[in-house]
């Protein structure tokens, strides 16, 4: 359905429909957040209807935008019937998790949902270590701080750099849309040796570790400003 679209979304509900499913701001489509109103539109939607709300936050969630849920940089107040986690909270090794909210803990018993490395032992250590670091080193306010001084540097720089279309993003998820094709944006910023990633079609997408700091920001800043400037940009 059309993001950010409520009518359209309320219109595509039949008699079948039993959830809506979305992801807060999503990562693939190019960094596009959803907005306040939306999310309650959809909440209000779901009561209505009898309709589960459920969200995917594989790449919001965890820190990445500030809170410890993404959602709740956007609308703190709207809560969801499920949400769905999982690469960030391992720290690059493999888990996944859901959320449900009380009245449905206990649709999905044992054994009815699981994933190859789901709930081991080590995998479940590893997340535990995962969540203290972000508690013990302070890395939500870290992602809100620095993503802050992220973004400003980079519409600092868009108002001197053409290619620049657009800077938007929350927190740690960031995206700049540019006048070329992603693909080849990210590979010339890897020939100044700084990693992004494509999102949907001009858009080059930044997901830096929460540990970031101001001085890792300026260094890839600048290198966004050698990739992007000039006959760079050609």
């Amino acid at each position: 359905m059309p993001f950010n679209d409520l009518d359209a979304v309320a219109k595509a509900v039949t008699p079948k429909t039993v959830a809506i499913l979305l992801e807060p701001i999503q990562g693939e489509s190019g960094i596009l957040a959803a907005t306040p109103e939306f999310l309650r539109g959809l909440r209000r939607l779901c009561d209505e209807r009898k309709l589960l709300l459920m969200f995917d936050e594989v790449q919001c969630g965890m820190g990445r935008t500030g809170e410890f849920l993404g959602f709740r940089a956007i609308a703190p107040d709207v809560q969801p019937d499920a949400i769905s986690w999982a690469k960030g909270l391992g720290g690059g090794f493999p888990i996944a998790a859901i959320w449900a909210r009380g009245p449905y803990a206990n649709v999905l018993g044992a054994g009815t949902h699981g994933t190859t490395f789901g709930g081991t032992p080590l995998a479940c250590s590893v997340a535990l270590a995962v969540l203290d670091t972000l508690e013990r080193d302070g890395l939500l306010r870290n992602a809100r701080e620095v993503g802050e001084y992220f973004i400003g540097k980079l519409r600092a720089l868009s108002a001197q750099c053409p290619v620049i279309r657009e800077v938007r993003g929350v927190g740690l998820m960031i995206g700049i849309e540019v006048t070329l094709e992603a693909r080849p944006a990210v590979l010339k910023l890897a020939e100044h040796g700084l990693i992004g990633v494509a999102a949907g079609t001009n858009v080059v997408r930044f997901l830096p570790p929460l540990n970031i700091t101001c001085a890792d920001v300026d260094e890839a800043v600048e290198k966004i400003g050698q990739t992007f400037s000039g006959s760079g940009a050609k």
